[in-house]
């Protein structure tokens, strides 16, 4: 395979993108993961400790940054392929064991699955349902948003799930720390502001709105609501 992009991830950082030409096939190690083909063009992800083993197909001046510092930047294509690329390489970490027997677990289907080498189960990433929505008033003037414990002070988005399909129903306790009705108005502030604004509590105390980042879905449909009426 000639004409090939090295997607060389460690953790979340990444590689910036640098397309290099090679004459000479360049076999990927066992650890890659095959995120796909386009034209002449193959796709790997690999982890960081396999830097040297790619500095030679990556160029000189590489930059490493955070996909969430860099979503934003990227092209449909190039976001895609990291985001895959970012999942299934994590997946890999939890895979690392049979879920039957305990035993050791080995890569196959070009990092698109793992079986054990005791029992010979079979795991492939998961797919669990998800949903992502944005809830306003009878007006359609204010949008409810939420944070969760562990955000940064002042982080909201809009509400989304995950459903896992081993747990059963139960109510999300601790998931949410606070809601709040937030105005167009507001909104549209914090957005003009790239994505953060302070206001008035009640109490005279500021409070810092901080919206998702322009890469998120959360973003879009903020953006799309807000713009929805004048």
């Amino acid at each position: 395979m000639s004409g090939q992009d090295y997607l060389a991830l460690s953790c979340s950082p990444l590689l910036s993108r640098t397309t290099v030409k090679r004459q000479e096939p360049l076999v990927p190690p066992a650890e890659a993961v095959l995120l796909g083909e386009s034209g002449d063009t193959t796709y790997w992800a690999m982890r960081g400790e396999w830097e040297e083993r790619v500095a030679g197909a990556s160029g000189q001046g590489e930059l490493w940054r955070d996909l969430r510092g860099c979503g934003a930047e990227l092209g449909d294509t190039d976001a895609g392929l990291l985001t895959t690329a970012v999942a299934v390489l994590n997946w890999h970490d939890r895979a690392q064991f049979c879920a039957i027997c305990g035993s050791p677990t080995a890569r196959r289907s070009a990092g698109w699955g793992r079986y054990c080498l005791r029992c010979g189960h079979e795991e492939y990433p998961r797919t669990d349902p998800s949903m992502i929505c944005l809830v306003h008033d009878a007006e359609d003037s204010h949008v409810l948003l939420a944070r969760q414990p562990g955000w940064p002070q002042g982080r909201f988005s809009v509400l989304a799930a995950v459903a896992d399909r081993d747990a059963p129903v139960h109510p999300a306790d601790g998931e949410i720390a606070h809601v709040r009705w937030v105005s167009r108005e507001e909104l549209r502030a914090a957005l003009a502001e790239g994505g953060w604004t302070h206001r008035e509590d009640g109490s005279g105390n500021p409070a810092a709105l901080l919206l998702p980042g322009e890469v998120s879905i959360a973003r879009r449909m903020l953006d799309v609501w807000c713009a929805a009426r004048p």
